[in-house]
């Protein structure tokens, strides 16, 4: 069996979607049972040889106490092998809480290079590729334009962490697709590992995505799994530095920010790891925090000598300032894609069939040359002007109209965004406006249903009437001509600056089909504040994309209820309700069984005005939640993404009980565990005093100080450890005169 899970380990990439829960679920099975039928197998052994029926015994009579010895010594050795299966057991749970499913999301959907670019990166550095950028922008620094390209160096000799800098648009997210998969980075990072083993990995940030693919929690993960996933022996010795710091014990369902960057630096410290690794971080950019956060934290992970990092962004001055100061170990791409951007656009224009027709002609050649010369290195320029052109010849312009339409481009990218918004039709402004407005105000790409469902239905604000069943297609065929026309719908609406993508592995289903912004810098232009208020004044003034998007998502939910929708659901609702102050009528759709869900997560989201409204109406959801799948509500309150007194009240309020046991635990008892384990996160102050004002609640509505947690203190000491003195006496004293106070006298009972 552990041969089995050994080579199951060395063959695991890093699946996509709900596969890799698949590989979890069918090691964790074969773990699982090895104990109970290794023990049977033991007891069988034993109560053969008191027959003796022992096969391969030898031909003549053993003694008793050679029987007795070989039995002990199968049962140590078993024993043994138990112990490692719990082993291996415990580093797949610590594996698959590390995971989430759009760990790989964003550099799958990163455009693959053009055939023949970006292999001049992995040139010797004697010659630099073709530059873009005219000579004289690099004269005040001559060490700069002269200096030949040193990425191979890097991958063979240097520590130091290596910068891909460029423009919006530049490419910089293809080309760290292209090295981090391409053969010749591990070939060339072999003499680095002077023969050790070497595992290259890489994490893409994504300003669009869902939270873990823009935050420093995100970071933090992704890192930890591909260390633990090539060296699952590092697992025991990062939790073993937990324990030490957090009195950590096991593996929680819900990591810290401060607990996994714990376990990154110890791993990090290792006086030797198994592996060498390369990391490849791209959109530096795209990281949700302050730069500062993620320079420190890359600075700290290089210093192992055991890892080398490379990273890629935009050229802002907080990293030009850490990363530019070396010209050997950063590299400005829109200078070097001269070569890659002729051939591209080569490729575009001779792969139309009209461009064909016209093959010989000088001034097609020309207007070639002339897209490679005002690109200035921007693929994504190149991309748009080529769509124009051909778009042009589909439309029988001639040559002379093909310059004039080449001539009319802006050179810079949020200029020519706004030209193509305002060539579109004017009978689809008011749509191309609420389609921009409805992508801007969601956090990742929307569902191909969901966007077509909320054009469709043109509910703004929210009717309260529910509206019919969403006439989506479910078979292959019919949803393949669906897809088909609504990228016909988009093209006319957007111009090409939203288009459809296809989630990897789930491709074929309607939930794999996402609409997003062509380009991020598509994103950053619309939000400015002049454009999103001229969109705002087409969509018109009382058109609120949120709501747009909850009417969409309910109508789904009736037909298909997922996940992922409720989650989408209650992220703009959750927005409405703090934006307006209001509970949508949309919410009042769903059936039982959707209520129940959406209340836990709505508890979750801190939605305090829906919780309450909806209790009141039916106080027997709280146990209902309970009823369907035994986690309490007040459960799900205390470890909420956004952590509030507020609910906390509402839900004692209705009849939480804190001391209802969970699990091996009280509610009351796993709180204070997290606390104890800093998962509260006290050190920052306005966390301390919420944190403070919900203990206030808990030990109001009768929460035990006496209990004994899973640490080994009792709740008391916990808390006195935690928080000072005169919070103590606050918490333990106001307990007394709360609203909801029980009978017993705290403050006599815990006075300091």
């Amino acid at each position: 069996m552990l041969l089995t899970i050994s080579q199951k380990s060395e063959k695991w990439e890093i699946p996509t979607g709900e596969s890799l829960y698949s590989v979890l679920d069918e090691i964790r099975d074969g773990v699982r049972g090895l104990p109970g039928r290794i023990d049977a197998a033991v007891e069988k052994y034993r109560r053969d040889s008191n027959t003796g029926i022992i096969c391969d015994a030898p031909a003549e009579p053993s003694t008793s106490s050679d029987v007795l010895d070989s039995v002990n010594h199968l049962s140590g050795a078993l024993e043994s092998f138990v112990n490692q299966t719990r082993a291996v057991h415990k580093q797949l749970a610590v594996l698959e809480s590390l995971f989430f499913p759009e760990i790989l999301h964003r550099q799958n959907v990163v455009p693959v290079s053009h055939k023949d670019t970006s292999g001049w990166i992995f040139s010797d550095g004697s010659s630099r590729p073709l530059m873009t950028t005219p000579a004289w922008i690099f004269e005040t620094d001559a060490t700069l334009r002269d200096s030949p390209l040193k990425f191979v160096e890097w991958l063979e000799e240097k520590d130091d962490i290596y910068w891909i800098r460029g423009k919006p648009g530049s490419g910089k997210s293809t080309l760290m697709k292209f090295i981090a998969g391409h053969a010749k980075t591990t070939q060339k990072l072999q003499r680095w590992s002077d023969g050790r083993q070497i595992t290259v990995a890489s994490h893409f940030f994504s300003s669009v995505g869902s939270s873990l693919q823009r935050s420093q929690e995100g970071l933090f993960r992704a890192i930890l799994f591909k260390i633990f996933r090539a060296c699952p022996e590092l697992i025991s010795m990062a939790l073993l530095s937990l324990s030490s710091i957090f009195q950590f014990q096991g593996t929680p369902h819900a990591w810290t920010t401060e607990q996994l960057e714990a376990m990154v630096n110890a791993v990090s410290r290792y006086a030797q790891l198994p592996s060498k690794f390369a990391f490849f971080i791209d959109g530096l950019d795209e990281y949700e925090g302050e730069p500062e956060q993620v320079i420190r934290f890359l600075f700290e992970l290089a210093e192992s000598p055991d890892i080398k990092i490379c990273v890629s962004s935009r050229p802002w001055a907080r990293f030009v300032e850490t990363f530019g100061k070396d010209p050997t170990l950063f590299l400005t791409l829109e200078d070097l894609t001269g070569d890659d951007i002729r051939n591209f656009t080569h490729d575009t224009f001779h792969s139309h069939q009209i461009f064909r027709q016209h093959v010989g002609d000088p001034r097609y050649t020309s207007l070639v040359d002339e897209v490679v010369k005002r690109a200035d290195g921007v693929f994504l320029w190149v991309f748009l002007v080529c769509k124009s052109l051909l778009d042009g010849m589909g439309y029988a312009d001639r040559v002379a109209d093909l310059e004039r339409r080449l001539s009319w481009v802006p050179p810079d990218l949020e200029s020519f965004f706004n030209q193509i918004i305002l060539s579109t039709d004017g009978f689809y402004r008011e749509q191309t406006a609420r389609a921009f407005l409805l992508l801007l105000c969601s956090p990742a790409s929307l569902p191909l249903a969901v966007y077509s469902v909320a054009m469709d239905l043109l509910m703004s604000p929210s009717s309260g009437a529910a509206p019919p069943t969403p006439g989506i297609p479910s078979s292959p065929r019919k949803l393949s001509s669906w897809v088909k026309e609504q990228a016909r719908r988009l093209e006319g609406h957007t111009k090409g600056l939203i288009e459809i993508k296809r989630s990897p592995g789930d491709h074929e289903t309607l939930w794999g089909v996402h609409v997003e912004f062509l380009h991020l810098s598509v994103r950053d232009y619309l939000q400015t504040r002049h454009v999103r208020d001229s969109l705002q004044a087409l969509a018109g003034k009382d058109y609120n994309p949120d709501i747009a998007i909850c009417d969409a998502v309910a109508a789904l939910i009736s037909l298909n209820p997922r996940r992922h929708l409720r989650e989408t659901l209650i992220h703009h609702a959750g927005r409405v309700e703090r934006e307006h102050g209001i509970t949508l009528p949309c919410l009042r759709w769903l059936g039982e069984k959707e209520k129940w869900k959406l209340l836990r997560s709505a508890v979750d989201a801190g939605m305090t005005l829906y919780v309450s409204n909806t209790l009141h109406s039916d106080p027997a959801l709280l146990y209902g939640c309970m009823y369907l799948d035994t986690r309490p509500l007040l459960d799900t309150a205390l470890y909420a993404d956004n952590l509030s007194p507020a609910m906390v009240q509402i839900l004692l309020d209705f009849g939480a009980n804190p001391n209802e046991w969970h699990g091996e635990t009280t509610v009351w008892g796993a709180f204070i565990d997290w606390l104890a384990m800093g998962g509260a996160n006290i050190s920052n102050p306005l966390r301390y005093a919420e944190v403070k004002e919900i203990l206030v609640l808990l030990l109001s509505y009768g929460a035990q100080p006496w209990f004994v947690v899973n640490v080994g203190q009792t709740a008391e000491e916990v808390i006195r450890q935690h928080f000072h003195w005169r919070d103590v006496e606050y918490l333990f004293g106001a307990a007394v005169h709360y609203p909801g106070s029980s009978a017993w006298n705290w403050r006599l009972l815990l006075m300091v």
